[in-house]
């Protein structure tokens, strides 16, 4: 299945223009990151965090694990970090 042109490339770099560049954000990410967020309830939060904890893994890693997981369902590549 032919992956399909996301429609949100380049719209990073246009927000990136405005922000300085020592600025504290910029210097916590890489500058193609962008932070995805959800709301879930704080015993996901910490089993999330133990998990990491017992696997000496951040839960940034452990998240990309589960992203690529969702992609490969999906028949998407598996492009997350981890």
């Amino acid at each position: 299945m032919p992956e399909t042109q996301d429609p949100f490339d380049g719209a990073l770099a246009r927000a990136d223009a405005d922000t300085p560049a020592g600025s504290q954000r910029s210097r916590h990410r890489a500058r193609d990151s962008v932070t995805i967020a959800g709301y879930f309830p704080k015993a996901v939060h910490r089993q999330l965090r133990t998990l990491g904890v017992m696997q000496d893994r951040t839960v940034q890693s452990l998240l990309g694990e589960a992203l690529n997981e969702l992609f490969r369902k999906h028949g998407k590549r598996p492009i997350a970090r981890e």
